[in-house]
């Protein structure tokens, strides 16, 4: 795996993600409503941010969010096809919408606020040609990880491996009012992979075939807590 150069540094930063000590939030607590068919999550009548429901054809769906502890939360997702044939290329995603603009961006080992700091041919911003990049869950030390900061929150999601190790990837976007963390399975890097200090090959996207009854679960970690000045947000998760 060839990871991108300068970004040693915020890689050791992030990798106790997986570690987390204390995410509690000196204002209140969390709490998780139903608003529009949507999970929101939500604080004081602020919306931090919603996790979006996988609308597929034939596909039904359902999520259980499990807090760990105050801003910090499993969600499991099961798909199962219920639908009487076969279901080839199957493309299913995590979205969890940080409902705010974006100030810092980061993709440990990735994409420091997208890189445009950078005078190589690595990748710049978060979207080419009109298509959002994705990135394989193990170009980062946490798998899959995205973090961002808006104007009150910071927010860091990861993906779970599970016991069949099955390949994902993840995929960060921002928009105007908004920045969606996304999951994405199965593995998948669009659309142009980078295999060199400034070399791209074709992207690609992995086969996912899911029978009829057959189903998927997965697993992601979901982290929100207060903005620091200076990123120091990023400190909390250590």
């Amino acid at each position: 795996m060839h990871f991108f150069s300068g970004f040693i540094c915020y890689v050791a930063l992030i990798a106790g993600l997986s570690g987390i000590q204390s995410c509690q939030s000196d204002t209140g607590t969390f709490r998780w409503v139903e608003q529009d068919g949507k999970q929101s999550l939500t604080l004081k009548k602020e919306s931090v941010g919603y996790l979006e429901p996988c609308f597929i054809e034939g596909i039904s769906s359902s999520d259980q969010i499990t807090q760990i502890e105050n801003g910090v939360y499993r969600i499991t997702r099961i798909c199962t096809n219920r639908s009487t044939l076969p279901i080839d290329s199957v493309r299913l995603t995590l979205d969890f919408i940080h409902a705010d603009s974006a100030s810092f961006l980061m993709i440990p080992a990735v994409s420091y606020n997208g890189n445009y700091w950078g005078r190589g041919k690595e990748p710049k911003g978060y979207s080419k040609d009109g298509e959002w990049w994705s990135f394989s869950y193990n170009r980062t030390a946490i798998p899959g990880a995205t973090y961002s900061e808006g104007k009150n929150w910071a927010v860091a999601m990861w993906g779970e491996i599970d016991s069949d190790g099955t390949s994902f990837s993840c995929s960060l976007m921002p928009e105007q009012n908004e920045t969606t963390h996304r999951l994405i399975w199965p593995e998948e890097e669009m659309p142009l992979c980078y295999v060199a200090r400034d070399k791209y090959n074709p992207g690609f996207r992995k086969k996912m075939k899911m029978d009829p009854g057959e189903s998927l679960t997965v697993d992601a970690t979901l982290v929100v807590t207060p903005l620091l000045p200076h990123h120091q947000a990023t400190k909390v998760f250590l």
